[in-house]
């Protein structure tokens, strides 16, 4: 059942992230980053994550966002958190509702 569940947030992931790629491009800063624990008591498990939370510019105009890191253990989460926390960062932004944003792990690279 978790991998299943996994693997339907991973599609829905990939499906925004495959839009994104199309959206334009924005230089941001990661000013937060959190290892948070998703529990699914009722199912009997849990999973983790990592927040990051950005701000962003577009024109003039400054924005914030937050972006959930699907880690497969309590380790890898640990050390994504570390590995983004204070860093300059691209996203891309929904060019109709430039609120709206997604970080793309290979616009990173």
């Amino acid at each position: 059942m978790r991998a299943l569940l996994r693997r339907s947030a991973t599609r829905r992931n990939l499906a925004l992230m495959e839009a994104a790629r199309a959206w334009p491009k924005a230089r941001a800063h990661v000013h937060s980053t959190q290892v948070k624990q998703e529990d699914r008591s009722t199912e009997g498990w849990f999973y983790w994550q990592v927040e990051l939370t950005y701000s962003y510019t577009v024109g003039s105009e400054y924005y914030s966002g937050r972006f959930l890191l699907p880690p497969d253990s309590e380790d890898e989460a640990n050390e994504q958190a570390v590995r983004w926390a204070d860093k300059d960062v691209i996203v891309r932004y929904r060019p109709d509702e430039t609120a709206t944003s997604v970080f793309v792990m290979e616009d990173q690279l």
